[in-house]
């Protein structure tokens, strides 16, 4: 196995188009300093890539690999969040939530579903729609995709009521209108 050395920082992914080319060859790729990184292919014909950072003087081969589809695979880190400063593409994302937090209960009896006169007022006054975060909240705090997902399914489901509302309206006046020609 060779090992090449370099003095530098890992910049987002850019690394890792080098460490794909290093892959083929069998190559350890080692930033060192401080802060010490590995970047390894294994020499068993595996095309995954494993990283490791160097803590307490070892290597740790446990939080980080790229397996041979691209996905990165985290393993043993003590949080659940992960930050990129960039864009993220992805072919599906997965936001878990409670049925009972889910707007179904728009649906339900007694749900005191908002006139749309009451909701023009607020949007009059407020200049968002009610239960909707602000666009100066969003760039302050960002926002979740889980709770935007589930806040725009609520706003879609009363939407529907009304226009589930306006449709019997329109049919009644209809037929009282043809009734009285």
């Amino acid at each position: 196995m060779k090992v090449l050395k370099f003095n530098c920082l890992l910049l987002g992914f850019f690394l890792l188009p080098i460490s794909r080319s290093l892959a083929q060859a069998s190559t350890d790729l080692i930033l060192t300093g401080e802060n010490s990184w590995i970047f390894h292919t294994p020499d068993d014909g595996r095309t995954s890539l494993h990283i490791a950072p160097k803590i307490n003087g070892n290597w740790n081969w446990n939080l980080y690999r790229l397996d041979n589809n691209g996905m990165m695979i985290t393993q043993g880190l003590k949080t659940n969040e992960i930050a990129v400063n960039g864009n993220i593409k992805a072919k599906e994302i997965k936001v878990t939530s409670s049925a009972a937090d889910w707007p179904d209960y728009v649906f339900a009896e007694g749900y005191k579903l908002p006139t749309l006169k009451e909701t023009a007022a607020f949007i009059n006054k407020n200049k968002h729609l009610p239960g909707v975060p602000k666009a100066t909240e969003v760039e302050e705090n960002g926002l979740s995709l889980g709770e935007m997902n589930r806040i725009l399914l609520q706003k879609i489901e009363e939407l529907t009521l009304h226009m589930i509302d306006r449709d019997k309206r329109i049919e009644a006046l209809e037929k009282k209108l043809n009734e009285n020609k």
